[in-house]
């Protein structure tokens, strides 16, 4: 999806340009229309914009991800008819093959 990921030492203290949050904002004024996902919001409408939009990815996501379990669950049930009228058939030539024998005999 195109994302890169940028590692910042755990030892780098809340303050400094290395830590997590110096290196976000220092994303945040490199990015354009970039935004930082965070716990307190200063602009509040940027918070609910960026959490519709959060949500809006994780509703496309889900139903992308049912999309698939129906796809499976399909394909499951075709498996299991097919293996149904396989051993179908093999009664069918089992019980055949007894009755020419019966016959036969």
């Amino acid at each position: 999806m195109g994302a890169e990921i940028i590692r910042t030492p755990t030892s780098a203290k809340y303050s400094t340009p290395e830590s997590n949050i110096g290196v976000a904002n220092q994303l945040l004024h490199e990015i354009p229309n970039s935004h930082i996902l965070g716990q307190v919001c200063i602009h509040q409408s940027i918070c609910h914009l960026t959490i519709i939009k959060a949500l809006q990815v994780v509703v496309v996501v889900a139903a992308a991800a049912a999309t698939a379990v129906v796809v499976v669950h399909v394909v499951v049930v075709v498996v299991v008819v097919v293996v149904v009228v396989v051993h179908v058939v093999l009664i069918v030539v089992v019980v055949c093959v007894v009755v020419i024998v019966v016959v036969v005999w």
